[in-house]
């Protein structure tokens, strides 16, 4: 080879180096001087002979591990039944609040009043939306959309009619409270005025003698709206003040009440602060104990009108509170670490599990309740139940039919993998739950969880209670 072809392959070799993206290289090829070349030669080689022998080591812990993937397919039985947990999606009951504005004590009544408003703001936009009458400027007048067939008729809005003779009779025909929007009452003789419609209605000469009859007087408390009406002085009934809504057309019913959205307590802060259309954020702050959970939420005898199983009635149920489901209840449950013994299984086809649930819509608070129906969750009967993560929400007015297959997925422990056996995180399991009234066999979702609440218990001093 001629001198000038070596050069020429230097030259080739330097370039490269220099450009080359390897740590170590360029440097080596122009060091300073001679002593830093040959330290970085020496790292260079270092490195380059910790990444053989790496692969190298990987390479043989593969030719050592064998992956292998077997299904096997086993007919058992009598097949143990599943477990069964029943959520409702609503956590708390709407009666359990009160609606009692003298009562300071609740710290949750605000938050009823409020879903109520929102109710009433979230369905006048709809309305608005399908320029439809606005049946919350409360005067009860519909003069200007009435798309009822007969003109006798109150139109509720969407083409819902109702007779004259149901506005105003203290229920809320129309379910959206309009038909009793604005009903004032004689407060001497309690008896009722009427809205602005039943007034304008009877001007017109239509028949309102239904206005007169003795189960049109009110029930309840009146308060004076400070107004006269044709010389009577009117009144509100006390459950139609604070809400929001301007039923004496003064404001007089909503003067004073320390409730409001642009005033009160910490619901109202978030209410003003809501980045939500509907609200729904807002309950983030309603954060319920264990305790008031139970006292509060749905009752088993309430949501669970019939259950059997095997054509036998169902004997027991476990009560446990879920943070955002409230009471939840499970049939078939398991302790863990428990022998099999008493537990349901299944020896026919016939052999169902039947059940007739009551949702409690009525009970739903629409800034708790983002949906209405049951929440069922079908689970290991010694695991945790997650509804949240592995459940079906079963809907009112529909019979619902599910089908479970078993399945049991078994992985490598070590040295496959880092996890803990089952055994090892034992103690863990006791330590962060009430191992007193409920254990469970270990689940991953419980290891992550326990995980959790052992961090929070180190950084800041306490745990979660659910």
């Amino acid at each position: 080879m001629k001198d000038s072809e070596k050069k020429s392959l230097s030259k080739i070799c330097s370039g490269f180096f220099e450009g080359v993206t390897l740590h170590g290289a360029p440097r080596a090829v122009k060091p300073p001087n001679r002593v830093w070349r040959y330290i970085w030669i020496v790292l260079l080689l270092g490195g380059i002979s910790g990444y053989l022998l790496q692969v190298c080591m990987l390479l043989l812990d593969y030719a050592n591990l064998p992956i292998t993937t077997s299904f096997e397919s086993i007919k058992e039985h009598p097949l143990e039944f599943p477990a069964i947990t029943l959520c409702n999606e609503n956590n708390i009951r709407k009666n359990q609040f009160g609606l009692d504005t003298e009562n300071s004590q609740n710290p949750f009544k605000d938050l009823v009043v409020l879903d109520n408003y929102a109710r009433l703001r979230i369905m006048k936009e709809i309305y608005k939306a399908k320029n439809k009458f606005n049946i919350f400027s409360r005067n009860g007048d519909n003069s200007e959309i009435n798309e009822c067939e007969d003109a006798s008729q109150f139109d509720c809005g969407f083409g819902d009619c109702i007779p004259n003779d149901s506005v105003c009779n203290g229920v809320d025909d129309c379910t959206s409270l309009s038909d009793e929007a604005g009903c004032l009452y004689n407060c001497d003789t309690k008896e009722l005025i009427g809205n602005e419609y039943l007034r304008k209605i009877k001007a017109n000469g239509e028949d309102v003698s239904f206005m007169t009859e003795e189960n049109r007087k009110s029930s309840d408390v009146l308060k004076p709206c400070n107004l006269v009406i044709a010389g009577t002085a009117v009144c509100y009934p006390l459950h139609m003040g604070c809400d929001f809504t301007d039923d004496c057309g003064n404001h007089a019913d909503e003067d004073d009440c320390g409730m409001s959205p642009n005033g009160g307590g910490d619901f109202f802060d978030a209410w003003n602060k809501s980045e939500s259309f509907d609200y729904t954020d807002v309950s983030d702050m309603a954060m319920f104990s264990k305790s008031q959970v139970a006292r509060m939420g749905h009752q088993f005898n309430d949501m669970v009108l019939h259950c059997s199983f095997a054509n036998k009635p169902c004997n027991k149920f476990l009560t446990f509170q879920n943070k955002r489901y409230g009471n939840c209840y499970t049939f078939n449950y398991r302790p863990g670490n428990s022998t099999k013994d008493n537990q349901h299984q299944v020896k026919y086809p016939q052999e169902v599990l039947r059940l007739t649930l009551n949702v409690e819509s009525e009970e739903y608070i629409g800034l708790m309740s983002h949906s209405t129906g049951i929440r069922i969750s079908v689970h290991p009967p010694s695991e945790e139940s997650n509804p949240h993560l592995n459940g079906i929400t079963v809907v009112p007015g529909r019979k619902t039919h599910i089908i479970v297959k078993k399945t049991i997925r078994e992985l490598a422990g070590r040295p496959y993998t880092n996890c803990a056996d089952k055994s090892e995180i034992s103690h863990i399991l006791t330590k962060y739950t009430d191992s007193e009234s409920v254990s469970y066999d270990y689940s991953a979702h419980l290891c992550q969880q326990l995980c959790l609440q052992k961090i929070m218990l180190k950084e800041c001093g306490c745990v979660d209670d659910y």
